[in-house]
């Protein structure tokens, strides 16, 4: 994705997170969560550079609740090894990264990872 398609994917992102599921405009930004949810399991770095973007254009609450409890949680489930110093190095820069952080559950990431997420968050529990 070019810089335009990421500028794009952030606010389409947003609007879909907001929007109510039964509103008619939900289902034309469904495609948000798709490219999220594949980009999580298939193409991890692209999850990683949409994940940061959003971070870094909309602090909306229910969007870095939705980035947490999902492709965040999915990231670093089946990545977490290969991303753990990156996420580690970005929550010791950004609070509004360590908050998103706060909001990710174990679900289904190795202890090992996990443990560096609780400690990556901080004692504050990522609050901004």
């Amino acid at each position: 994705m070019n810089a335009t398609e990421v500028n794009a994917f952030v606010s389409a992102y947003g609007e879909f997170v907001r929007t109510p599921i039964e509103a008619p405009r939900s289902g034309a930004l469904f495609w948000t969560f798709d490219l999220l949810a594949d980009a999580a399991e298939n193409d991890p770095e692209l999850c990683w550079r949409l994940i940061e973007a959003v971070v870094a254009r909309d602090s909306d609450e229910q969007v870095l609740a939705a980035l947490a409890a999902g492709p965040m949680e999915d990231l670093l489930a089946r990545h977490g090894p290969a991303f753990i110093e990156r996420i580690e190095t970005r929550a010791a820069q950004n609070p509004l990264f360590r908050h998103l952080l706060a909001g990710v559950w174990r679900n289904a990431i190795p202890q090992e990872i996990w443990d560096r997420v609780v400690a990556a968050r901080g004692p504050d529990l990522g609050k901004v």
